[in-house]
């Protein structure tokens, strides 16, 4: 259902910018985040006639939001570690793009741009808890993904323009917007947003290397492992005490028995 909603909103993207009336919810910072309604749809468009899924498809993979302005390295620095009110160094997503695609597309190119503002960003990212994780997310006193003390409550710019916007426009829409596509929740969100290159480089080479350099003594270890890496765009599963731990129980039985394996000899 929610795909044939975004087929129906790219095939016609004056849907998206459409409202039958506009309600005025607030986040958790007390500001006004706009909802908008449900809209009646012309059954004309769920017919696919001269090129309309190829075009309805074009739009669904384009996202033309850039920052509204380029800011120097300087201006990024005092923005994030003055915490300005200042959002134009970062993407401004339209309501209509929100509604006609799915957030979790929106969050990675959220992410890239974040990547490709500075070097720094590129190759360290914005640190522990400041982009795309459950602990950004519980430090910001949302309420989701944990509570955390409210004298101590941190939201840094990194994240209050980027992902925790994307989470908190779909979280004040109606309850069928509340889907895992739509959330930023990704491990490959917080792994590029957070530590950067340098710290996926590290992910890869210490941890899905460890498995990797150990593929052939595998059996269905194998296809936990191609498995896992589609999970990874769901969650932050290394923050959650559940799908990672099976995981790597599994795989450490499957190495264990392919050792205690009995040697055939002619």
């Amino acid at each position: 259902n929610y795909f044939v909603q975004l087929y129906i909103l790219n095939k016609d993207t004056a849907l998206a910018a459409r409202s039958a009336g506009v309600v005025v919810l607030k986040d958790s910072a007390g500001k006004a985040v706009p909802q908008t309604r449900t809209v009646t749809v012309d059954p004309k468009v769920y017919k696919v006639e001269h090129g309309d899924l190829k075009k309805a498809f074009g739009n669904f993979v384009t996202l033309t939001e850039k920052p509204a302005q380029k800011a120097s390295a300087k201006q990024v620095d005092s923005v994030e570690k003055k915490d300005l009110s200042d959002s134009s160094i970062y993407p401004s997503v339209s309501l209509a793009s929100y509604m006609s695609k799915p957030g979790k597309l929106i969050s990675f190119v959220q992410t890239c741009y974040y990547l490709r503002m500075t070097p720094k960003h590129l190759l360290f990212g914005a640190g522990i808890g400041n982009f795309s994780s459950k602990l950004a997310f519980r430090v910001a006193g949302t309420g989701v993904q944990g509570h955390y003390p409210k004298k101590y409550t941190y939201v840094s710019p990194e994240f209050k323009y980027n992902h925790l916007k994307t989470y908190l426009t779909y979280a004040n829409m109606d309850a069928s917007r509340h889907s895992v596509l739509n959330f930023p929740f990704s491990v490959y969100n917080q792994v590029l947003g957070e530590y950067g290159l340098i710290g996926l480089f590290l992910f890869l080479l210490t941890y899905l290397g460890f498995f990797v350099r150990r593929y052939k003594s595998l059996t269905y270890g194998r296809y936990m492992l191609m498995a896992l890496m589609l999970f990874f765009f769901m969650e932050y599963w290394f923050e959650l005490y559940s799908l990672v731990v099976i995981f790597e129980l599994f795989m450490f039985l499957d190495l264990r028995e392919s050792r205690q394996k009995p040697s055939v000899t002619a």
